[in-house]
């Protein structure tokens, strides 16, 4: 397999390419990531002609949406949809949820696999509880893990660089609500619902 580093400023993408390649290569395990393996493309995300493009002419079988750019997701959806590859974003973002909602009988026709929000937040805590019970049923002797409460803590610390994400972030928490799926719905949470969780000496307890 073998990865394309899209973007509007190319010479972002290259650079972060070196990036990867040369931290492959200096690590330790065996690079999996050569330079061979890994190539960069100028796309923008708010043209679609450029994004169809993009994914056509390289080749690809799956677009992973990493950049702060709801407001074009149906762009991407719609040549996802007509180049007939597969998606996945990293982002948060109510209007792009309405918008991938549209496209849901066409995505399922078309036999294609469309994944939102695979990010940090809300992020696929099925997929790490998932990962988490292989170690943790090695651990205590194949015994299986019934019931997990996850809970995740963000805090980027007052150092973090700006970077557009931040802009988009702040837009998203002021549309945020915060729900529980309850009995094959989503619901508004209660008091009940809220539950303290023990992160450790350097975090504490809070309530999620």
């Amino acid at each position: 397999a073998s990865v394309i580093i899209a973007g509007r400023h190319l010479d972002r993408a290259d650079e972060l390419a070196r990036k990867l390649v040369q931290s492959e290569e200096s690590s330790s395990s065996t690079s999996e990531l050569t330079s061979s393996r890994i190539s960069t493309a100028l796309v923008d995300a708010a043209d679609s002609s450029s994004v169809l493009n993009g994914i056509q002419d390289n080749k690809a079988d799956l677009l992973l949406v990493a950049s702060p750019t709801t407001r074009y997701a149906e762009i991407a959806i719609r040549a996802c949809l007509q180049a007939k590859v597969d998606y996945l974003d990293v982002q948060l973002s109510q209007t792009k949820l309405e918008v991938l909602r549209r496209y849901e009988h066409d995505i399922e026709k078309a036999g294609l696999t469309f994944i939102t929000e695979a990010g940090y937040h809300p992020g696929l805590p099925a997929a790490l509880v998932r990962y988490a019970a292989t170690k943790l049923e090695a651990a205590t002797d194949g015994m299986q893990i019934a019931k997990a409460t996850v809970g995740g803590y963000l805090n980027m610390g007052p150092d973090l660089p700006y970077a557009e994400s931040v802009d988009e972030l702040m837009v998203e928490m002021s549309h945020y609500r915060g729900q529980v799926y309850s009995q094959a719905k989503w619901t508004q949470p209660s008091s009940w619902s809220v539950r303290n969780i023990d992160f450790g000496v350097m975090i504490g307890q809070r309530s999620c």
